[in-house]
């Protein structure tokens, strides 16, 4: 799963070293983070990133849901932060869909 090479480079971090315990899932819409604790953060997630849904699912809210009280590990984090790169790319896409499906209407 989430073997693409265009994940390789993630579009958010996860700056702070810390003991990497979800304990909050906080979204700060003006610094375009997602807290997981108070010193914790993954950063320059947009507020489209942070609303997606999927199946009546907030998908980044919904995985940090889950794991509210654990440690997060290396892997985790990794697996989050291509969660988010996958998200921006899934959002890009849809708008160049919408864009082009719009002009076909136009012909039509």
């Amino acid at each position: 799963m989430l073997k693409s090479e265009k994940l390789g480079t993630p579009f958010s971090n996860f700056p702070v070293t810390s003991d990497n315990v979800a304990t909050e899932r906080k979204y700060n819409s003006k610094e375009k983070r997602i807290y997981i604790n108070e010193k914790q953060y993954f950063d320059s997630v947009e507020l489209g990133i942070w609303n997606y849904y999927i199946g009546g699912y907030q998908v980044l809210d919904k995985w940090l849901k889950d794991r509210i009280g654990k440690i997060l590990s290396p892997e985790d984090i990794n697996h989050y932060l291509k969660v988010i790169t996958v998200l921006r790319w899934t959002i890009k896409i849809q708008e160049e869909i919408d864009k082009l499906y719009s002009e076909i209407e136009k012909r039509s």
